[in-house]
């Protein structure tokens, strides 16, 4: 699914006029709380009407139990929680160091995530425990962007080195050797950066893979080339 800039209004407005041009699916009107609707446009006004959320909960239920099978109930679900997904939103980028943007796509993301792990399900409240998972997915990736940026900031500067015991000697030499590997290409930046997160601020490989949303074997082997190619400089 592709989230615009502008995400909520795309999941809000823009969904609501596609669904207009679209017919109420068969399988719908065997649904029980479907059946009362004509077509998908007055499912997604009903869950979005600002009505007591025991009226919204039994077609929150059925589309999130079509929703492994049916992506026309997920995105109608999915477009249903745009008022709570804006106000956690919100309440994130007041938090987090974030672009809004970065936020509301973390989030959309998050939310659609939530919807296929939780689809087929019988959820009490499957509207809160979609938004639930949202925030803490996209919480999750701004901690880790947060923590990452930070390291980031870590490689550019050359340590001072004093003259006593102890003096940080070995972290100028590193910073040294990393940077003319970088400027001479035999290691990339990222690479480096890596090497630097491992070796100077002593970070797992899991810690690194959290950081960048990748695996921790793919981070594992990247550094290992990017060191052993640091060892042939000073070989």
């Amino acid at each position: 699914m592709t989230f615009e800039r502008a995400i909520f209004a795309s999941l809000g407005a823009a969904t609501a006029r596609r669904l207009e041009r679209l017919p109420m699916p068969l399988g719908w009107g065997q649904v029980e709380a479907l059946a009362p609707f004509s077509n998908p446009v007055a499912v997604l006004a009903a869950i979005s009407a600002p009505v007591p959320p025991a009226s919204r909960r039994p077609v929150l239920c059925s589309l999130l139990a079509l929703a492994p099978a049916d992506r026309l109930a997920a995105e109608v679900f999915l477009a249903g929680l745009v008022p709570a997904l804006r106000a956690v939103s919100a309440e994130l980028a007041r938090s987090w160091p974030a672009e809004s943007d970065e936020v509301d796509a973390l989030l959309a993301l998050g939310a659609w995530e939530a919807i296929c792990a939780l689809g087929g399900r019988e959820l009490a409240w499957p509207d809160r425990a979609v938004v639930g998972q949202a925030r803490d997915r996209a919480r999750s990736a701004l901690r880790a962007s947060a923590r990452y940026r930070a390291r980031e900031g870590a490689l550019p500067e050359r340590p001072e080195a004093s003259t006593g015991a102890g003096d940080g000697t070995g972290a100028v030499v590193v910073a040294d050797l990393v940077r003319r590997a970088v400027a001479t290409g035999s290691v990339t930046a990222s690479a480096a950066r890596l090497v630097w997160a491992a070796r100077v601020h002593g970070m797992s490989s899991a810690e690194l893979a959290a950081e960048r949303s990748r695996s921790a074997e793919s981070v594992s082997m990247e550094r290992l080339r990017a060191e052993r190619a640091l060892r042939a400089l000073v070989a």
